[in-house]
């Protein structure tokens, strides 16, 4: 929609949004402001070596980068869709931050008060009327109100901080800056060939155990936290491997490229030993066809009555005590089959450690039914409301982790209010982009839309039973399928509203 480069930030492309086509060009031309940049690094060069304190080369170095960037704002996005399989997690203090990718998002969110100054009577601004947007914009005031009242503002404010830039990097600059199926090849390429390299790198290392269930998460380091976050990174990018293959599927040499991909792709899910990701994945097949043939509102009316009738069966008359885990025999696993097998009869450590913290979130949602208990702070909270009855050996929770359930998660830290906009919001994606991938006659771009609904309905299972939507690995493609969804939709729009006054 926004296609950034010339001096003071961007020259504006509006085929899209109803844009003025005519560049916008700074006061200060490029040739002086360079000059004064050599000057400034040729000064730092020379205090350094006459300080000897090094350091001070690297300012203009950053300078020169920055300078380069903001020529071409949509090489930066592609550089941090790039680092995102790639980043690593740093702590500081009580403080963590996944890089370079987050850098990319601070730099965006920072560059975003400048580039709205400079442009603002050159864009126009009705997508913030397109209702994705509309709803991320009501949940995201929803979670200022609710940190207003939050039990630790402090844990809600960092919350809102990486909430707010995930929106703006992933969501804004997908929207701005990825226009059609080119776009997204591109965007594709970059960061299936970085998850690649990670998967290669995993497995090479999980191999030498035989891959073994047990050495996984000892070997996804230091690129991934855990398997978990690993499959759900390969989960995610696997649709845009799909749409890869779907684009040059009569170019054999690309298609065979590809489809091998697609399958290295499944091994490494496989080998992740994560159900959620590898029940995800082989869902995806059943959901193409629900696609292909209009079923996704039947599917999801299916789906709602489901969980409610199972959740009032639960709740009625406190029919879960019934699924109390035997506390000797929930243990952790070291063959998978064995972990399967644990699953089905509920002796699992990790099912049954859920289920103890889905109980705890059962009393918790009854007593802060309104705003919850604040973002970010459902570990300082839950543990006054389990019951010993569910309690398993991990139930010390060293980790820090939450109730591994995004919907129960919104519902406990922001109120009943959160999980219903959210379901809202994945609810009318869903629809209008079935409804999109059967109005549109370009084959590449019905296969965008298709990757998209695919990444978005992957993380939906995921999310039943985790809570990484501020997790890069798999928030960043929660927020990048809304936004492609959000742009071909209101690029049709828009392209209807303008022939609707021909047609009369």
């Amino acid at each position: 929609m926004v296609s950034l480069s010339g001096t003071r930030y961007a020259a504006l492309s509006g085929k899209d949004f109803g844009m003025n086509k005519t560049p916008v060009t700074g006061s200060v031309r490029l040739p002086s402001a360079l000059t004064l940049l050599n000057a400034f690094c040729a000064v730092c060069i020379l205090i350094a070596i006459w300080t000897e304190t090094y350091w001070i080369i690297g300012v203009p170095v950053i300078g020169l980068l920055s300078f380069y960037f903001l020529k071409d704002l949509k090489l930066v996005y592609l550089l941090m869709i790039l680092t995102i399989p790639i980043s690593t997690e740093y702590y500081f203090g009580s403080l963590s931050l996944d890089a370079p990718d987050e850098l990319f998002n601070i730099f965006f969110i920072g560059l975003l008060p400048g580039f709205l100054i400079f442009n603002h009577n050159k864009i126009d601004f009705s997508f913030v009327r397109h209702p994705i947007v509309i709803f991320l914009a009501v949940s995201y005031t929803l979670s200022i109100i609710a940190t207003i009242f939050s039990v630790n503002i402090f844990l809600s404010t960092k919350y809102l901080l990486a909430k707010a830039w995930y929106i703006v990097a992933y969501f804004g600059m997908t929207a701005f800056f990825i226009k059609d199926w080119k776009d997204v090849k591109k965007l594709a390429i970059a960061v299936g060939f970085t998850t690649t390299l990670t998967i290669l790198y995993v497995m090479a290392r999980h191999l030498q155990s035989g891959f073994a269930f047990s050495e996984i998460n000892s070997c996804v380091g230091p690129f991934y936290s855990n398997h978990v976050n690993y499959a759900i990174q390969i989960l995610v990018v696997f649709p845009l491997i799909w749409m890869l293959y779907r684009i040059h599927y009569r170019k054999w040499h690309q298609s065979y490229l590809y489809l091998g991909l697609l399958v290295l792709f499944v091994i490494g899910v496989y080998f992740s030993y994560t159900r959620a990701a590898i029940g995800a994945m082989a869902l995806l097949v059943p959901f193409y066809f629900i696609i292909k043939w209009k079923l996704v509102k039947p599917a999801i009316i299916v789906s709602i009555i489901g969980i409610s009738v199972y959740s009032v069966y639960l709740i009625r008359d406190n029919k879960f005590f019934d699924y109390a885990p035997n506390y000797n025999k929930t243990i952790s696993h070291s063959d998978f089959n064995s972990l399967l097998t644990a699953t089905y009869n509920f002796e699992d450590i990790s099912t049954m450690e859920r289920v103890y913290r889905w109980v705890a979130a059962r009393y918790m949602i009854a007593d802060h039914p309104v705003l919850g208990v604040g973002p970010n702070n459902f570990y300082d909270t839950y543990k006054s409301y389990t019951l010993n009855s569910f309690r398993t050996y991990v139930s010390d929770n060293p980790d820090r982790s939450t109730v591994h359930s995004y919907f129960m998660l919104l519902a406990i830290e922001q109120g009943i209010l959160a999980p219903i906009l959210f379901v809202w919001m994945v609810t009318w994606a869903l629809i209008k982009g079935q409804q999109l991938y059967h109005e549109e006659e370009d084959k590449n771009n019905q296969n965008v839309i298709m990757a998209a609904l695919m990444i978005l309905f992957g993380m939906l299972v995921i999310l039943t039973i985790n809570d990484v939507v501020e997790s890069d690995k798999g928030g960043s493609f929660f927020y990048i399928s809304l936004a492609l969804i959000a742009g071909y939709h209101w690029r049709r729009v828009k392209k209807t509203s303008v022939k609707e006054p021909q047609s009369e």
